[in-house]
């Protein structure tokens, strides 16, 4: 069944509609779902939804849409980041998790918005990969290698090749990360690398035609 061009169009909003939506609800919790929080952190809870989704794989409606993505999430983050400070989460912590967040973010949105035709399926199969399989795995070898050296580090190497993963290290006060180590985190290394694939496979496809 062929798609009309509205059709099309609220498909394209759907997604930025439902990150922004998720990423509303720590911001909004109050009372009882306030305190279940506890001092997690509200930023890293904001790019969570919003790194999972920016990247989605499915079909191009056409123009890019990470920008777009990208402009309704600044005002959450910017309402997070002083929901932190509040909790006592320092500048620096607060910077390393936004930037590292931008540039996973960044670089996922362009590689999806690039990759078309054999392109747009490895940049599926690698994305699937590396957001939500690669923390799930993490979660389920830390458990079975509960006590185990290598189990251990397998999880934690495999948490933080994830953008998901990587943020989630963020939920708790603490961390000492300057902002170019941020920068240089396994997560946004394999994100701006997938990016990098999309582009040679599409020049690769070009030179072909």
């Amino acid at each position: 069944m062929r798609s009309t061009p509205g059709s099309t169009g609220v498909s394209a909003l759907g997604r930025p509609l439902l990150a922004w939506t998720l990423a509303a609800l720590p911001l909004l919790a109050g009372g009882r779902a306030a305190e279940s929080l506890g001092e997690a952190s509200r930023l890293a809870l904001v790019w969570i939804p919003w790194l999972a989704l920016i990247g989605w794989p499915g079909r191009r409606a056409g123009g890019r849409r990470w920008p777009l993505c990208l402009g309704l999430a600044l005002p959450q983050l910017a309402l997070a980041a002083r929901l932190d400070r509040e909790l006592g989460f320092e500048v620096s912590q607060l910077l390393a998790t936004f930037l590292a967040g931008l540039l996973a973010a960044a670089a996922l949105g362009e590689a999806r918005d690039c990759a078309r035709g054999r392109a747009a399926g490895w940049y599926g199969g690698l994305w699937f990969l590396l957001v939500p399989v690669a923390p799930a795995l993490a979660a389920a070898w830390g458990w079975a290698g509960d006590g185990v050296l290598a189990g251990e580090d397998v999880a934690s190497w495999l948490a933080r090749l994830s953008p998901l993963g990587s943020t989630w290290g963020d939920l708790r006060p603490g961390a000492q990360e300057g902002w170019v180590d941020a920068l240089l985190r396994p997560s946004v290394l394999a994100c701006v690398g997938l990016w990098i694939l999309v582009v040679v496979f599409e020049r690769a496809a070009g030179e072909e035609s």
